[in-house]
């Protein structure tokens, strides 16, 4: 892989990536831009077998990730802060009648070398009403929103997810112009 930027930039954004990198070499020292694109990219590549291993895990161990994927086979599947800081969370979504967007959210605790779920919190769920997809695409929502746990996640399945039976009225016939192609980003 060759770097457009000059060696001189390239060593600065080591130096402020280093500690993702696992790279143990000093400023100053001759690191060539090759080195630092074949580390980076390892480092790339561990972190994305790491979260695919990590994504397979929780669709194994975590029954109502099951469910939602069961009930919504098109249902997308992420974690969000896999790496960084931040608390891990499972998220996966739907779009149903291509005006709303389904939302499970799990906290979750990863193995140490982030490649495995090894427990999970209390699921929440979230279905939000979009009014409008635009043209660079951003989404808009209306306030037709709700929020629910587990108990009423069951009465949904056993209804056989008929949102109207939680008191949340869907339209059916009337899609968002472009929100099949970005209900993964809202």
């Amino acid at each position: 892989m060759e770097f457009a930027l000059g060696t001189t930039r390239i060593v600065a954004i080591l130096c402020a990536v280093m500690p993702l990198a696992g790279c143990d070499q000093k400023v100053g020292q001759n690191v060539s831009e090759r080195d630092i694109g074949n580390g980076l990219r390892e480092r790339a590549e561990k972190e994305v077998i790491a979260y695919e291993s990590a994504l397979a895990s929780g669709r194994k161990s975590i029954p109502t990730v099951q469910e939602f994927n069961r009930a919504f086979s098109s249902a997308s599947n992420t974690i969000s802060y896999h790496v960084g800081g931040g608390k891990p969370a499972w998220n996966a979504k739907v779009s149903l009648y291509d005006r709303y967007v389904v939302t499970l959210r799990i906290p979750i605790t990863l193995s140490e070398d982030r490649k495995s779920v090894i427990d999970y919190g209390t699921p929440e769920f979230r279905v939000v009403e979009v009014t409008e997809v635009t043209k660079s695409g951003s989404i808009r929502y209306s306030e037709h929103q709700i929020s629910f746990g587990l108990d009423e996640w069951e009465f949904l399945r056993k209804a056989g997810f008929d949102f109207s039976r939680i008191g949340y009225e869907m339209i059916k016939d009337s899609p968002v112009s472009g929100l099949s192609d970005a209900w993964k980003e809202a």
